[in-house]
């Protein structure tokens, strides 16, 4: 089966974002699922459900190819949005594989992004397996990757990924992607010449190199010093890469939600990150939204943990599968709240506000009226605009 779908399962709605098979499921793929069942399963044991497994069985069938799954309570939006902006299509139409300007062009579930010094976006279109490049006027190219899933190291056309995702880019425009499916970080200079910084097979060894090991690398952001911080999605670890390409753990260890230093913290699923000037990262984890320090203490910051959408003063609030996160120079940080369709707002002191969107769909608009249909990445330019990566499009807000 393709394209979306949905579920009642026991007094849920569970919705298919990403195309899905009923064969070929990867491992990271069932893990992935893993993580949204147990959440779904907790959820409805609070409820007091007494059919849970058949619930499970009905689930775990109907989305056992899926890259990924988002379980939503029905119901459940308490708040509109209290901030505006003028929100627009900035470049990509329909799913398929195009370069051109604007909707000119096509991308196929695209989610990591980043912005260059002089205002390049640079997009990880993970279905088609290849990094673009869009100018500030809306031209979309190809930079690296053949669109044949792979791992290969090249020049241009000649580099292969397998479902890049994380972006991040450095002071001197070297591009830094987490390339999901090759459990590596692949490195890629302004000339378009892609190597592999580290990383190998399946894993969670640390190391320099290819001796270092990741189980589905999602986020990654950078410092001013050139390190590297791997949302290390499977293995619920926040790693770190210096510029040599020496891996450690800074913070996580086993699968849970517990604040603490370095191996004492936990996570469930951390998706992305943001860094400050501090060189204090900021994750996205399942439904809360944590905070890493330099020496690897971990806080939650805002969330309670629980699925749902309410904006609120730290634990008030709650996220349903918050995904890509971005800071502005006032450290407020922008996070897109992904099964809610939300973007929303998250001040220093936790505080949590709804920015935009409305219901699930596509529309442009000004004034709150606007739809996104699957947001996740994001990033902010110098001007504070907001631009997202939304199903196969890259959409722009420019805030009032």
């Amino acid at each position: 089966m393709r394209g979306r779908g949905e579920g009642d399962v026991s007094g849920y709605t569970v919705r298919m974002p990403y195309s899905c098979s009923w064969h070929g499921m990867r491992p990271w793929a069932l893990l992935n699922l893993r993580s949204s069942m147990k959440s779904l399963i907790a959820s409805m044991k609070m409820r007091k459900k007494l059919l849970i497994l058949p619930s499970v069985i009905f689930a775990l069938s109907l989305f056992a190819g899926c890259r990924s799954i988002i379980a939503t309570q029905d119901g459940g939006k308490t708040a509109p949005p209290t901030l505006t902006a003028i929100v627009s299509t900035f470049a990509g139409s329909t799913k398929g594989f195009a370069d051109g300007i604007g909707r000119a062009a096509q991308f196929d579930q695209p989610h990591g992004i980043a912005l260059d010094a002089t205002g390049n976006l640079y997009v990880s279109d993970s279905g088609n397996n290849r990094i673009r490049k869009i100018t500030p006027t809306g031209e979309v190219s190809t930079f690296a990757g053949s669109g044949v899933q792979g791992f290969a190291d090249g020049v241009g056309s000649a580099a292969q990924f397998h479902w890049p995702w994380g972006i991040a880019i450095d002071a001197a425009g070297n591009l830094y992607i987490s390339d999901n499916g090759n459990n590596r970080i692949r490195k890629i200079t302004p000339a378009g010449e892609v190597s592999t910084l580290a990383g190998s097979t399946w894993g969670d060894a640390d190391g320099t190199g290819s001796a270092a090991q990741f189980k589905s690398p999602l986020g990654i952001a950078i410092d001013a010093t050139g390190n590297l911080y791997v949302a290390d999605s499977v293995n619920s670890r926040i790693r770190k890469i210096t510029p040599a390409g020496e891996v450690s753990t800074l913070a996580g260890s086993t699968w849970g939600d517990a604040d603490g230093t370095g191996s004492a913290a936990q996570f469930v699923k951390p998706h992305d990150i943001a860094i400050d000037g501090a060189t204090n990262l900021y994750v996205t984890d399942l439904y809360r939204i944590r905070k890493v320090t330099p020496a690897g203490e971990v806080t939650t910051i805002a969330g309670s943990g629980e699925q749902g959408f309410d904006d609120g003063q730290g634990s008030a609030a709650r996220f349903r599968y918050p995904g890509g996160i971005a800071i502005d120079t006032t450290g407020n940080f922008y996070v897109v709240d992904t099964g809610n369709k939300y973007i929303r707002k998250v001040t220093p002191a936790g505080e949590v506000v709804t920015l935009h969107g409305t219901t699930e769909g596509y529309a442009d608009s000004a004034g709150n009226t606007e739809r996104f249909e699957f947001p996740w990445g994001i990033v902010m330019d110098s001007t504070a605009n907001l631009y997202v990566v939304d199903s196969y499009r890259i959409r722009k807000m420019v805030m009032e």
